[in-house]
């Protein structure tokens, strides 16, 4: 009876040595707004598309997007961009409708996600210089972004370090270095701000915990 008792207690000692070892499981980080609908304006410091066409770089680019819940893993913006160039030559962006679907990864220790291409059917975003149209394909999991928060309150924002490698894209034109050609090379980096406001216009907080 005595020996059973003792094998009982040591069993209970193993597991509850078991329960506090084990570790915690970790969060999974969403984007969080700080009121359910929230306008989403994203400015971008500095960015630069690599294509075998050249360097496609513009004065303005801007994403814009509106939140209707409080936390998602999810947001999805649609961007803007104005006063372009092609190594030089006037270059001029359409996005056909198509968004970015960009996701926060599964990792609270590391805030990095990815970005997906998203198009209303047949449908492609589109970048047009003298002599060749380049058409940016729908597609999906396009890494790396890597998130920041910065400031508090209702200013609080996100800051996107973009770097997509692996962009598939086509090129159409005599003007183009591979006219019809799928291509899997496109290299966008960019450094992102994203801030929240209210439908008046009053800053409202967005971050990613």
């Amino acid at each position: 009876m005595i020996r059973g008792i003792k094998i009982l207690i040591s069993s209970l000692a193993v597991l509850g040595v078991s329960a506090v070892a084990a570790p915690a499981a970790l969060a999974v980080p969403e984007f969080h707004a700080e009121v359910e609908h929230t306008i989403l304006t994203g400015e971008a410091i500095e960015d630069e598309l690599a294509l075998d066409a050249g360097v496609f770089q513009c004065g303005v680019t801007r994403f814009d997007g509106t939140t209707v819940v409080q936390t998602s893993t999810t947001i999805s913006l649609t961007p803007t961009f104005e006063a372009c160039v092609i190594d030089g030559m006037e270059a001029v962006f359409t996005h056909n409708g198509c968004n970015w679907q960009i996701h926060v990864g599964p990792n609270e220790e590391h805030l990095t996600g990815s970005v997906d291409f998203v198009c209303p059917e047949g449908q492609t975003m589109a970048i047009h210089k003298p002599g060749c149209t380049i058409t940016v394909l729908p597609q999906a999991g396009l890494q790396t972004v890597t998130f920041t928060n910065e400031n508090a309150g209702a200013t609080r924002s996100v800051i996107l370090h973009m770097n997509l490698t692996g962009i598939h894209y086509v090129e159409h034109g005599m003007g183009c270095p591979f006219q019809t050609q799928t291509t899997n090379n496109g290299n966008f980096k960019a450094t992102l701000t994203v801030t929240g406001e209210n439908t008046a216009g009053a800053h409202r907080g967005f971050w990613v915990q």
